[in-house]
């Protein structure tokens, strides 16, 4: 049976899927349908309509992955680095949103200052009685 054009062939899915578990398992990551969709050139619908075997395979993957437990190496010293800049940035944009509140609330409270000062110096305004002159 001939796939419908623009489809790859049963025989290229299973060499890509090869291929892709592979690549998973060297760079310590989880395969994907969508990752074989892509290398595959099509939607991710259409692999998961037209390769169904392909897709179970790759759950069934997945989920034998993810029960397995694995001892993770010690962070080495650029993932210690890279953990500390993200801390570093989320920490820094953190400070910038505060800082920008404050100046906002410094800007609300002068205005509010200058009003108060405005209306005493209205209400203060009595008029003097002059004395008489002699």
């Amino acid at each position: 049976m001939t796939p419908p054009s623009g489809l790859p062939t049963t025989a290229v899915v299973s060499v890509e899927l090869a291929a892709l578990l592979a690549e998973s398992a060297e760079r310590g990551v989880l395969p994907s349908a969508l990752a074989l969709a892509r290398r595959l050139g099509i939607a991710n619908t259409t692999l998961r309509r037209n390769f169904p075997e392909t897709v179970e395979v790759l759950t069934k993957h997945r989920q034998t992955d993810r029960s397995t437990p694995t001892l993770a190496a010690p962070p080495n010293h650029i993932q210690n680095l890279e953990l500390e800049n993200r801390k570093l940035r989320t920490r820094n944009r953190e400070l910038t949103e505060q800082v920008a509140l404050a100046s906002s609330q410094i800007q609300q409270l002068s205005l509010e200052a200058h009003q108060l000062r405005t209306e005493l110096h209205q209400r203060a305004a009595v008029a003097t009685i002059s004395s008489p002159r002699k």
